[in-house]
């Protein structure tokens, strides 16, 4: 019933209104949410369902970022959810045979788990990272970035599942924004490899005050560990994170040829005269000739 609710399914009201009449009924384990049904009952659960939270809680990072008023770069906190503790969480209190399923991998992405696997000597879980653009705002006239970790390797059921690491809004980006979050997630990650928690914190300074439940961990070796078999994202995230060429690049983007922009109209005008021919003499005749020259275009041409 708590999960219905937690997911918008269920008002809070009834939901209270179903705890007090379980409790009543004799249920176990709902004593501490029972109150009378008032003006803060939706505050009342969120609060008792927050402490009872097994999720690690936010790393609070500093990240270099562009004030939207005055363009001027400036540093503010930035909430991160670590790799490493999600696989601690996952380990701890999952089942450790799912959690390293291959199934879902294909034979690439497989084959450099196994060897990593074989550099470690140890039997690794597959991360997959995964940055993405998402329409915030009633007009979707904002951007909101965000960074989300998968486990690629799952086929069944968990397989669609995304665990979020951070995001921000668009606007904030400037030219080291994506330097100093990838940095965070790099020393999560290199932890979660190494199967140890760290001892500080990921510029190298002590922990602050709200990393004291980190603190008690320090050191400890970790029930799992992972190695990055996917990244996923558009090529403008590829462009800006890993300074991959952008479409526009004069010595080209592909790296399956040395087509450039430049050979665009000449390779467009040779693709559209073959795809011609070849819907003369088919039954489609012309009728699907500006579908084929599209597709020709955009997924045959450069490579």
């Amino acid at each position: 019933m708590l999960d219905i609710y937690s997911n918008n399914l269920l008002s809070g009201r009834r939901a209270q209104e179903l705890i007090n009449d379980l409790t009543e009924a004799g249920a176990s384990g709902l004593e501490s949410l029972k109150q009378p049904v008032g003006g803060n009952t939706m505050r009342f659960l969120r609060r008792s369902l927050d402490k009872r939270n097994l999720w690690p809680k936010n790393y609070m990072a500093q990240i270099r970022v562009i004030h939207h008023k005055s363009k001027a770069e400036e540093l503010q906190w930035c909430a991160f959810c670590l790799p490493h503790e999600y696989l601690h969480v996952l380990a701890t209190l999952g089942d450790l045979d799912i959690l390293h399923d291959k199934a879902g991998l294909d034979i690439v992405s497989k084959l450099h788990l196994e060897a990593c696997e074989g550099k470690a000597n140890h039997r690794l879980v597959a991360l997959g990272v995964w940055g993405d653009g998402m329409p915030s705002q009633w007009d979707r006239g904002e951007t909101i970035e965000a960074v989300s970790i998968n486990l690629p390797g799952q086929s069944g059921k968990w397989s669609p599942m995304r665990l979020p690491v951070t995001a921000f809004s668009r606007r904030s980006v400037g030219e080291n924004t994506w330097h100093d979050v990838f940095g965070v997630i790099a020393w999560s990650l290199q932890h979660a490899a190494a199967g140890l928690h760290p001892s500080c914190r990921h510029d190298g300074t002590p922990w602050l005050k709200s990393d004291r439940a980190r603190l008690a961990q320090s050191g400890k070796v970790m029930l799992a560990r992972a190695a990055v078999t996917d990244i996923r994202g558009d090529w403008a995230f590829f462009g800006e994170v890993f300074a991959f060429p952008r479409h526009n690049t004069n010595s080209g983007i592909c790296w399956k040829c040395r087509a450039t922009p430049s050979q665009a109209p000449i390779l467009i005008d040779v693709a559209i005269t073959y795809v011609y021919h070849i819907a003369q003499e088919s039954s489609y005749a012309g009728a699907s000739f500006a579908y084929f020259g599209c597709s020709t275009y955009k997924h045959g041409l450069v490579c």
